[in-house]
């Protein structure tokens, strides 16, 4: 989907909307670098796992959940 699809997508969901709470959500991140902040925190945990050792590999992770795949 092209980026002109994805915009007119969420304004024709935005419109649809009627739940205030979901409008005072959308509002708010539109109006904050909630998005980037929580980017940040979340790669800053990932660095610290991984400087910990408290990371697993791709490998390890498939082989402990094949059987729901």
């Amino acid at each position: 989907m092209d980026i002109q699809a994805v915009k007119l997508e969420l304004v024709q969901r935005i419109l649809n909307e009627n739940r205030e709470a979901v409008l005072e959500k959308i509002s708010r991140l539109f109006h904050s670098d909630e998005l980037e902040s929580d980017f940040n925190e979340s790669f800053e945990r990932a660095l610290t796992d991984k400087e910990m050792s408290q990371t697993k590999s791709h490998d390890e992770v498939k082989k402990k959940y094949e059987k729901w795949l």
